[in-house]
């Protein structure tokens, strides 16, 4: 892959390279994730995206976590840190009825309203059964439930 979001491919080691960007191709797989170009924005070329669900409803995240921080999830004896975890937040995506919409880090209120068709989904959101962080859960619980394609 380089910079300008773009690969570099050869067929073999003494080949020479091609190179290849969204106008060419669709996506690829890379180091077992399927990589695509997402036209997100109508003023931005297409975005490489890794494409975690495919169904109904796909959901997509960038590669690269939009927020990793270092928490410390236990405090004692005066404050002090007794342990420390890494988190890395994706920003998601969906394609839904052929339209991208950007998701978050979570599910928010406002998007509650794409899963109206799904009320046995809606009540598991609401009565926290999945809670709005768990877009994975959420998403595959659409298209295996409600997402049936006709």
């Amino acid at each position: 892959m380089t910079d300008e979001g773009g690969i570099k491919f050869k067929k073999a080691k003494d080949s020479t390279v091609i190179y290849y960007d969204h106008s060419e191709i669709e996506g690829f797989d890379y180091k077992g994730k399927r990589l695509k170009y997402v036209k997100v924005y109508s003023d931005e070329p297409p975005r490489l995206l890794n494409e975690k669900i495919k169904g109904k409803i796909t959901l997509y995240n960038d590669d690269v976590p939009a927020y990793n921080f270092l928490g410390t999830p236990n405090t004692a004896f005066g404050g002090q840190p007794i342990g420390s975890i890494e988190v890395d937040l994706f920003y998601h995506f969906i394609k839904m009825d052929g339209e991208i919409i950007p998701i978050g880090i979570r599910i928010k209120k406002k998007h509650l309203e794409l899963f109206n068709s799904c009320p046995s989904l809606i009540q598991k959101i609401e009565t926290k059964e999945f809670k709005r962080k768990h877009i994975y859960d959420i998403i595959s619980y659409y298209n295996e439930h409600c997402g049936q394609e006709s």
